[in-house]
């Protein structure tokens, strides 16, 4: 319980099994996962969790309408928590064809989450939080080690997002479920996310069929990691509303440990 806490208190665990499913991308591409994929995919984990928690900083009163605990104050001044963020979106750009990751989420970032935009904010309408935030996760696991691998030519890039066709509903499917954790304090926000707008039970009940259709089409194409990964979402969305926090940081440790087997299974 304390681990889940302090996991929740971090948001550690998204950006993790960000990392998790580059790095699995990247194996099935042909990257040796050491050198420059480890190294890209490590910066875009630290670029993530920058993020994070810099937009943990902006919502205090979401978070605390949702039960979380105010962040402790920073342990430097907040300039240099901005620089760590900037310094990281400039080695993420120093690798090949790389730069307009950490452009598009420095952008999207400030539209998403700076508190003078007000209502204004991209977060607060559901279709852009929602589209934002599965694109993002997308795009990071498979086209950052596809340009790293093979380049920006147009048949590489029309291939990788065939691919990706299978992560989408994964990162669709994760980011409402995550809303639904989050629909109290959104609503109290004003922030009207799928959850807020449905209401929690349909929300979750609408992510489990939709995880549980992906599965299906996983287990027909042979991925063994695609079939496990949606019947995890697809179970604990069904049970996802009214429930606290610590039960998502369950489910996100079940998922982060399902891609570590994964990756060091070797499973396809």
């Amino acid at each position: 319980m304390v681990l889940l806490e302090r996991l929740s208190s971090a948001r550690a665990q998204l950006p993790l099994l960000a990392l998790l499913c580059f790095l699995y991308a990247a194996s099935l591409m042909g990257l040796p996962l050491t050198g420059d994929a480890l190294r890209l995919g490590l910066a875009n984990y630290a670029f993530m969790q920058l993020v994070y928690l810099a937009d943990r900083y902006f919502a205090p009163a979401e978070d605390a309408a949702n039960g979380v605990r105010p962040p402790e104050p920073l342990p430097v001044p907040g300039s240099v928590f901005f620089f760590a963020l900037a310094a990281a979106a400039a080695y993420i750009a120093s690798f090949p064809r790389q730069w307009v990751f950490p452009a598009a989420g420095l952008l999207l970032f400030f539209l998403y989450s700076f508190p003078p935009l007000g209502r204004l904010r991209l977060k607060n309408f559901f279709l852009s939080k929602t589209l934002i935030n599965a694109s993002l996760f997308t795009a990071a696991v498979t086209f950052s080690p596809a340009l790293l691998r093979w380049g920006a030519e147009p048949p590489v890039l029309a291939a990788v997002a065939r691919a990706a066709a299978g992560m989408f509903p994964a990162a669709l499917c994760l980011t409402v479920l995550l809303d639904v954790r989050d629909a109290a304090g959104d609503a109290a926000a004003g922030v009207r996310t799928l959850p807020v707008v449905l209401g929690a039970r349909r929300a979750s009940l609408g992510v489990a069929v939709l995880a549980a259709a992906a599965g299906l089409l996983a287990w027909h194409g042979g991925s063994r990691f695609g079939t496990a990964f949606y019947a995890v979402l697809a179970g604990a969305s069904l049970f996802a509303a009214g429930r606290g926090r610590l039960y998502f940081e369950g489910c996100l440790l079940a998922l982060n440990l399902l891609a570590a087997c994964a990756l060091f299974g070797g499973w396809r």
